[in-house]
C-alpha cells in the first residue's frame, strides 16, 4: 500500500469526487507526511456524520452526493486526524480552505 492509502477511490464510488479530493485536501492543509489509518478513519466517520438522526434510515446510510457539508466534513476531520496522529507538519490549518 503507498502512503496515499486505499481509503479515497472506495469512497468516491460512494460519494464522487468528495472524498478522494477532499481527503487529499486535508492532508495537504496540513501538510501531512502520510495518510494513515486514523486518517482513513476520520474520513469515513466524517461522511457518517453527515447524515443526521432524522435521516437515517434502512435506506439512506450515505449522504447525498449534493451534501456540500461533506466535503468540508472530510477535509476538516482528516487535517485533525493528521494533527492528532503526529503527521502533520503544520499545526493550524489555513481558514480560507474550509469556506
Amino acid at each position: 500500500m503507498s502512503k496515499r492509502g486505499g481509503l479515497g477511490r472506495g469512497l468516491s464510488a460512494l460519494i464522487p469526487g468528495a472524498p478522494e479530493s477532499e481527503m487529499q485536501g486535508g492532508a495537504l492543509d496540513v501538510r501531512a507526511t502520510e495518510i494513515n489509518e486514523q486518517m482513513k478513519l476520520a474520513a469515513a466517520n466524517a461522511i457518517a456524520g453527515t447524515v443526521g438522526k432524522n435521516e437515517l434510515s434502512e435506506e439512506y446510510i450515505i449522504p447525498s452526493v449534493f451534501n456540500r457539508n461533506v466535503v468540508r466534513a472530510i477535509a476538516r476531520d482528516v487535517a485533525e486526524a493528521a494533527r492528532h496522529s503526529g503527521v502533520a507538519r503544520r499545526a493550524k490549518r489555513h481558514p480560507a480552505v474550509f469556506l
